[in-house]
């Protein structure tokens, strides 16, 4: 009869390999292995699908670049009327049916954001915007972009986005509803001075073009919304329980950044500027947001030794997220027009 020793010599296997610890523990990692592979994509995957908004910027962006004519105004698909007005009215019908009558009464009164909002939008901006341009264009950086700079600053906020990013951020929607309108109705002859006095440009805003885009953009889909609850309210009811009506208007935000970028792309701007100065303007535009949103959060949030102004500004925290959002933001839409306007005979 072999003996164990024997039988390892024939075999080429010793016991301790046969049936050592080191083998079990191969066993049990090859078990658990895959499972915690599917854990970690499972993770990634919800981490991802959370990050949705982010990445469809990226992508609307890439997009655009890719194919610029194809969403730019008077292209392919003329999205000026089949994606963008489509998606404004969409975001506002949204709000409609989400507000309620009496919380949008009670913020149309509410003076004390209105008198934030448009005086950090409309005055305490575009001074810091001046005065940004002025110090850059001492500094050697090109005078065009410097104007551009300046000309964003004094653009009121924007008409669609502070209402979706105040709404997604728990803030008071109402009150950025309200003052996306006021905004740009003021804007349109607090801008023009503001361009007059820092750039020496002069022209006449395209007044009666805005104002009625706003009643049928903004105004019109808000008032179906608001009646809608009335006269049909299973309806709505039905829409809030079966759809997400916040990511359908972060999606029409993209949809609205992918058309302002096919327009960017398209008009060959990105290509008559050099490569630096490009980067610059990207890297000066991120700057200039953050610094704009801590200038509001400061003045509707006063800080140390000031603290005592909170008692006198009363505001929630949702009302702190909307002046935040809607005090630091530009709109495109009135700045488009107003700078061919004025800029004509440039």
């Amino acid at each position: 009869m072999l003996k164990d020793e024997d039988v390892a010599a024939q075999t080429g296997v010793t016991v301790a390999d046969d049936v050592g610890p080191q083998h079990s523990s191969d066993v049990k990692q090859a078990d658990v292995s895959p499972r915690s592979c599917r854990s970690t994509c499972s993770k990634v995957y919800t981490y991802l699908l959370a990050q949705w908004f982010i990445i469809g910027l990226g992508v609307a962006i890439a997009f655009a670049a890719a194919v610029p004519k194809l969403g730019a105004t008077k292209g392919y698909i003329r999205a000026e009327y089949s994606v963008k007005i489509p998606a404004i009215i969409l975001i506002f019908i949204i709000s409609g049916l989400g507000l309620k009558t009496k919380a949008l009464l009670t913020a149309a009164a509410d003076v004390r954001i209105h008198l934030l909002v448009q005086g950090l939008s409309l005055a305490a901006i575009p001074a810091i915007g001046y005065g940004i341009a002025l110090a850059l264009r001492n500094g050697g950086f090109n005078d065009h972009l410097a104007d551009g700079l300046v000309i964003m600053a004094c653009m009121p906020t924007t008409v669609s986005t502070n209402v979706v990013y105040t709404a997604r951020a728990a803030g008071n929607e109402a009150a950025a509803l309200v003052n996306a309108v006021l905004g740009n109705i003021i804007g349109i002859f607090i801008t023009p001075l503001w361009l007059g006095l820092f750039l020496n440009v002069e022209g006449v805003a395209p007044y009666g073009d805005v104002l009625v885009e706003l009643s049928y953009t903004i105004i019109a889909p808000l008032i179906v919304g608001q009646l809608m609850q009335y006269i049909t309210p299973t309806v709505v009811a039905w829409i809030k329980k079966h759809i997400n009506t916040a990511n359908v208007s972060s999606f029409c935000i993209l949809l609205l950044v992918w058309a302002t970028f096919c327009n960017t792309f398209s008009n060959g701007s990105t290509k008559q500027v050099p490569g630096r100065d490009v980067a610059a303007t990207v890297f000066l535009g991120v700057a200039l947001f953050f610094l704009f949103l801590a200038v509001s959060f400061l003045v509707a949030w006063p800080p140390p030794p000031v603290t005592a102004l909170r008692r006198v500004l009363r505001l929630s925290r949702a009302d702190v997220v909307a002046v935040v959002i809607c005090g630091s933001t530009k709109t495109v839409a009135l700045g488009v027009p107003l700078i061919n306007v004025m800029y004509k005979q440039v």
